[in-house]
């Protein structure tokens, strides 16, 4: 299970969000948005080849 989001294979098993308050919760929203977007793209031959 990962300890930032509460996912474990594509699920929700624990809900980090349930107890923060409105500050922390927007701020724990935009880190978690933040790790899915990176990890969107897989790494290929030929993306690593442009760098």
């Amino acid at each position: 299970m990962c300890q930032n989001c509460g996912y474990y294979k594509g699920r929700m098993v624990v809900d980090v969000l349930k107890k923060l308050d409105k500050k922390e919760r927007k701020k724990k929203e935009k880190e978690i948005k933040a790790q899915e977007k990176g990890k969107e793209k897989p790494l290929t031959m030929e993306g690593l080849s442009n760098k």
